[in-house]
């Protein structure tokens, strides 16, 4: 009995030692609309680091990376400590990794972290969800700390809208109205005529003589 016991409480150490080290508490998008392949996406949020006693609130060792299927991704954060929000950083990058050097303060500190995303939406062939900003805990060797992936921020994409030009028509050119085409052959027929009256008068002519 006691020899279970033992494995239990193994077992919840175990859950407290891979829990997360941050708690996403909002995120947003500046739009409702729908978000067309090529659109321009902004994707905001605001993460928080509960105290984890005498690892303070983020471990010294770990990196909390921040990853997007966005294209051309560009990537602002602040951290916010004790109410305090320290200057802006931007990075354009495939990801932002925040290392636990620059997270990790004494478990006292009211911690948070604000990340805002923008990108351009991927091309699809038809509605996708895509994830606009996943977030998770890495070790030292880039290992994916257990229960700590979150992907919050999932939004249906929808294909481009493409518009097909109307096929210009192929016309036989006609003659219009007002087109000097009938004048000239009217020119033609009537010259044709005063040469057939000219040659008769020049015959009769002759035949009198």
């Amino acid at each position: 009995m006691r020899f279970k016991q033992f494995l239990v409480l193994l077992f919840l150490i175990s859950l407290i030692g891979t829990a997360s080290a941050f708690q996403p508490s909002s995120g947003a998008l500046p739009t409702s609309e729908n978000i067309t392949s090529g659109s321009p996406v902004t994707y905001k949020a605001v993460i928080d680091f509960p105290p984890r006693g005498s690892e303070g609130t983020f471990p010294a060792d770990h990196n909390l990376v921040f990853t997007t299927r966005l294209e051309n991704p560009l990537w602002t954060y602040a951290l916010i400590l004790d109410g305090f929000r320290n200057p802006d950083k931007t990075v354009t990058a495939e990801q932002l990794t925040l290392s636990g050097f620059e997270l990790n303060y004494p478990a006292n500190v009211q911690q948070s972290v604000v990340v805002i995303v923008n990108g351009t939406a991927p091309e699809v062939s038809r509605v996708t969800m895509t994830s606009i900003m996943d977030t998770s805990e890495r070790d030292d060797a880039g290992k994916i700390i257990p229960n700590t992936s979150r992907s919050d921020s999932q939004i249906p994409i929808y294909p481009r809208v493409t518009t097909t030009p109307a096929p210009v028509p192929t016309t036989i050119p006609t003659t219009q109205k007002g087109s000097p085409a009938p004048i000239v052959i009217f020119c033609g027929i009537a010259s044709a005529c005063g040469i057939v009256h000219i040659i008769g008068k020049r015959q009769s002519a002759s035949s009198r003589e």
